[in-house]
Formats: C-alpha cells, sequence, structure tokens
C-alpha cells in the first residue's frame, strides 16, 4: 500500500461526504474505499483507512460543519466510536436546522436522562412548525418534561396543529392524538375556557 492508494481514499471519502450519498450496508469510509476496488476488511489498506478516519473524525466533523453538511455530520460522528463526537454530530444537524436530527439529537438526551436538552431540541423543531416537534413539545409542558408543567401552553402547542397539514400517516396519527387531548383540555376546562362546544368539534 503506498501513498497513491491512501491520497485515493482521502479523496474518494470527501467526495462521499460531501454528495451524502449513503448505503445502509457501508460505513461511509468503506463506501469510499469501494470506489477504488473490492472491499477487503483485512487488507492493509482496509485497516490504515479504518484507523485514518477515527484520528481524523474531529477534522472531518469540522469540514462538515463548515459546509452544512448534516448527514455528513451525523455518520462522521456515528463512525468516530466516540460518544462525545457522536453526540457533536447531532448538535451540528441540529444547528443547520435539519428536523429529522434535531429529533435524534433531542431523542439521545432523553435516554440520557437531560430532559431539559430533550425539551431545548424539540422546543426548535416546534419552532419550525414540525407535527412531532409539537406534540413533544406539548406534551413536555403536559408533564413538565425538561420545563417546568404548563397545561395552558400545551393546550396552544395542540391548538396550533389546527392550521398544519400532516405529510404522512405517523403525522395524520400524532396530529389526530394531540387534537383529542386539546377536545379533553375544553371538555374539563382544564388549561384553557371550558367550551363543550368545542370539545365536541374536535373529538
Amino acid at each position: 500500500m503506498g501513498d497513491k492508494e491512501k491520497l485515493k481514499f482521502i479523496r474518494a471519502l470527501i467526495n462521499q461526504l460531501s454528495n451524502s450519498k449513503y448505503d445502509p450496508n457501508y460505513y461511509i469510509f468503506e463506501q469510499a474505499l469501494l470506489r477504488l476496488g473490492p472491499l477487503d476488511k483485512e487488507s492493509d489498506l482496509y485497516k490504515w483507512a479504518r484507523d485514518w478516519y477515527k484520528k481524523n473524525a474531529r477534522r472531518l466533523m469540522k469540514w462538515a460543519e463548515k459546509n452544512g453538511k448534516s448527514n455528513a455530520a451525523i455518520d462522521i460522528g456515528y463512525e468516530s466510536e466516540d460518544e462525545d463526537l457522536e453526540r457533536e454530530g447531532y448538535e451540528v444537524a441540529a444547528s443547520l436546522d435539519n428536523i429529522e436530527e434535531m429529533h435524534s439529537l433531542a431523542s439521545y438526551h432523553y435516554e440520557h436522562g437531560n430532559y431539559d436538552l430533550y425539551f431545548k431540541f424539540e422546543n426548535q423543531t416546534a419552532e419550525l412548525g414540525d407535527i412531532e416537534g409539537i406534540c413533544n413539545t406539548a406534551r413536555c409542558y403536559l408533564y413538565g418534561i425538561g420545563v417546568e408543567e404548563d397545561v395552558k401552553e400545551a393546550a396552544k402547542l395542540w391548538s396550533s396543529l389546527i392550521g398544519i397539514k400532516a405529510r404522512n400517516t405517523e403525522e395524520i396519527v400524532m396530529r389526530e392524538e394531540a387534537l383529542y387531548g386539546l377536545a379533553e383540555l375544553y371538555y374539563s376546562g382544564n388549561g384553557v375556557d371550558k367550551s363543550y362546544k368545542k370539545a365536541i368539534r374536535l373529538f
């Protein structure tokens, strides 16, 4: 294995990250290696490439952030096998308003018990008009997850869904469940002025 092969790998890797074309069957660095020939995990090139990737993951992350490559940032963080860098990848994606990865980052913090950060990132997606984000943020207010309990604020968020059209079946279900919850609030007068008329309209 010579310097020429190493250089070809690095160029192929940057190209792969730039185009953000992912294959669930291969890591990004493996996709880059496939551009050079058949994949051999026992080869010196593969072992060198894996080691190089891990050592340069932070530099690659900075490159992804600078160039607005949110998906690449997530992949770099995951494949670095470094928990801090993996979290950083989610943060980079979130800073670039990648809604899907904002949810991933929120879930990451929820699983680690960082409920204030879970609320923070779900609220960011809610502010972007994302139905899942609105529903999750409303749930945070309703049950006091990462934020002070505020049923009135939860009702306000649920109400905002009335004017938002769902894009898929999952969002339709989330929206309907949220509006049903809003109807129950109107029926009981919890957090909103009691109104059987509005409750019946939403049920």
